[in-house]
């Protein structure tokens, strides 16, 4: 006699949920039992997977189960979002929502391509980080993506040992300057060397390519006391997308998309 929705249990004999509304903490005026805004003709509630974020924060979904996860730029459209949520309504107006969709308004990323990419973010931050390269690549299967190749080299020639095909490519740039003194930044792609060294010839393979690292200078300042110039490294870990043609199209904080990383692995069934 019981259905199982996903979100809660329903026993057809009885005619009640045996669980609360999974967002009831979102709608403290309306009973924790209740579904389809107790309003089924005109209001539908599927088990939602895409997420939407504003600043880092949850903020609704749009009810397809996508495991996408929409990074909303606009306050207009977070406002939008959060009144649906509000109302215990998934925000569906956005259609066709696709990993690497790109407006104004919003991007989209799907969450094992995140993930992954979180994960050479933190690499890149380690002693390794700071003179060799991660990279990986990945495939979409059944609507998830997979690892496929996993690397690490010394010096900046991981491209040399990754077979160059796939849906998405993900490495790091060394976060220490190099021998010349000269800084490697993730929103800049390799361009210095001929054959598959080269980023914008390795994007080529691939439908998405993402660097990770940091982003932003390193500045110098008088130091008085000393009579000396002391830099200050005012870069930022930061995840950067690029099309195969190796255009950047959007550019997220570190710390923003470990904060969605967080929150979506309470969402999302490994």
């Amino acid at each position: 006699n019981s259905l199982d929705f996903g979100a809660r249990i329903y026993d057809s004999r009885l005619g009640r949920w045996l669980s609360v509304d999974p967002l009831v903490a979102l709608q403290p005026h309306t009973t924790p039992y209740k579904c389809n805004n107790n309003n089924p003709i005109i209001y539908i509630d599927p088990n939602g997977e895409a997420e939407f974020y504003y600043k880092g924060k949850w903020i609704g979904r749009d009810g397809e189960s996508d495991m996408l996860i929409v990074v909303v730029k606009s306050k207009a459209l977070n406002n939008k979002v959060a009144k649906c949520t509000n109302s215990g309504l998934n925000y569906t107006a956005i259609k066709d929502i696709k990993n690497g969709t790109k407006t104004k308004k919003y991007f989209v990323v799907h969450y094992d391509i995140l993930k992954e990419a979180n994960k050479k973010l933190r690499q890149s931050q380690t002693k390794e980080g700071e003179v060799g390269e991660f990279a990986s690549t990945m495939d979409l299967a059944e609507g998830r993506y997979t690892v496929t190749q996993d690397v690490y080299t010394k010096g900046d020639e991981t491209s040399d040992k990754l077979i160059l095909k796939g849906d998405v490519s993900i490495h790091s740039h060394p976060t220490a300057p190099d021998k010349n003194g000269k800084v490697s930044l993730a929103n800049e792609p390799s361009t210095e060397k001929d054959g598959p060294g080269n980023d914008l010839e390795s994007f080529k393979n691939f439908k998405m390519n993402i660097i990770v690292g940091n982003n932003g200078q390193i500045e110098e300042r008088y130091d008085s006391a000393t009579g000396r110039s002391l830099p200050i490294d005012r870069r930022q870990p930061s995840l950067n997308f690029f099309n195969n043609n190796g255009k950047l199209i959007q550019t997220l904080g570190g710390e923003m998309t470990k904060n969605i990383e967080e929150d979506m692995k309470n969402k999302v069934k490994e």
